[in-house]
């Protein structure tokens, strides 16, 4: 497969969204295709690169579908870790973790750590967490960040 990912993005309001993610050429879709019905949940988009992305970001689906599956046929890459944190990230906002200080806190460590080298990184984790305390008005816009293998990367819209 071309790139897979596991990611975990930070939006207004403590949402996190987790997703685990397949691109591939898009001469290859039917792959990604094969993976919804695998999987038994996700969708397959078109990119503007000529490639095609699957992606689950339901947290339910990747508790109950994708986690069990590399539980049980595990990575041998720098993206085992990854998985890990990602599994580690979906049980605790299935358990509502998110919700305190802390709890945000103690996922932001963990999703910090998913691409330890930092590169594309503007913000040392000091400097996001003093972000995401901020408040910003939805009329304004949003603002969110994701931890990847890759790199984190800000992105701003407006509501």
């Amino acid at each position: 497969m071309e790139m897979v990912g596991f990611f975990i993005s930070f939006r207004a309001n403590r949402r996190i969204v987790v997703s685990y993610t397949v691109i591939q050429e898009s001469s290859c879709k039917e792959v990604l295709t094969e993976l919804t019905e695998y999987f038994n949940c996700g969708a397959v988009y078109d990119l503007p690169s000529a490639a095609s992305r699957f992606q689950v970001e339901n947290l339910d689906k990747l508790i109950n579908h994708v986690i069990p599956h590399f539980a049980e046929y595990p990575l041998h890459t720098v993206k085992k870790e990854s998985f890990e944190i990602l599994s580690q990230v979906c049980h605790l906002l299935k358990e509502g973790v998110h919700k305190t200080d802390e709890g945000l806190q103690q996922i932001i460590d963990l999703a910090y750590n998913m691409n330890k080298e930092g590169k594309g990184r503007r913000l040392t984790k000091e400097e996001f967490i003093q972000k995401m305390k901020a408040k910003s008005s939805p009329k304004k816009g949003f603002l969110w960040w994701e931890f990847s293998i890759l790199k984190l990367v800000r992105v701003e819209g407006i509501v």
